[in-house]
């Protein structure tokens, strides 16, 4: 018995901390930070607000199309966010025949980027603010049929800033 409610107070502190951290915008707010990309033709936004035991969540996402390639760029604030950023809060960087992952800074921001060399897809993640040494909110963008570096290069035409700032 006595650990149940542990357990429940801890989710309810950490549920508290959470939503008290950030002044949290509407996901339809973070739509509007992902703008056109010259040249691509992007598909509408959506999103979400929820609020868990865990914490509030919100989530952006549009796709963008030019020719044969294609990109998703997300905005993820929450748990998920945390979870998304794990693989790169212990490595620096691989790189094996298969994949490359790497840790750097660009602009001031923590970015991870993960590429699968056969493939030759990844996700280019940027750090946009962390709670208690967690990841908070994350900018995601997600490629096919490029290198990494263009990955990088399409991520850095948004404002990471502006969008770091909607979470403050």
């Amino acid at each position: 018995m006595s650990r149940i409610f542990i357990l429940l107070m801890a989710l309810v502190i950490f549920s508290s901390s959470q939503a008290l951290a950030f002044k949290l915008p509407s996901y339809q707010e973070v739509c509007a930070l992902l703008t056109d990309l010259q040249g691509w033709q992007a598909e509408n936004c959506s999103g979400m607000n929820m609020n868990t035991p865990m914490g509030e969540i919100v989530t952006a996402e549009r796709s963008y199309k030019k020719g044969n390639y294609e990109i998703s760029v997300m905005v993820i604030h929450g748990i998920q966010a945390t979870q998304f950023w794990q693989p790169f809060a212990y490595v620096t960087e691989v790189d094996t025949p298969e994949n490359y992952s790497k840790l750097t800074t660009v602009d001031g921001f923590k970015v991870g980027i993960s590429h699968e060399k056969q493939t030759n897809s990844g996700s280019v993640v940027v750090l946009l603010n962390e709670k208690d040494s967690m990841a908070a909110t994350i900018f995601v963008v997600q490629y096919n049929d490029m290198s990494w570096k263009d990955g990088l290069r399409l991520a850095r035409q948004f404002d990471w800033k502006k969008i770091e700032k909607a979470f403050k």
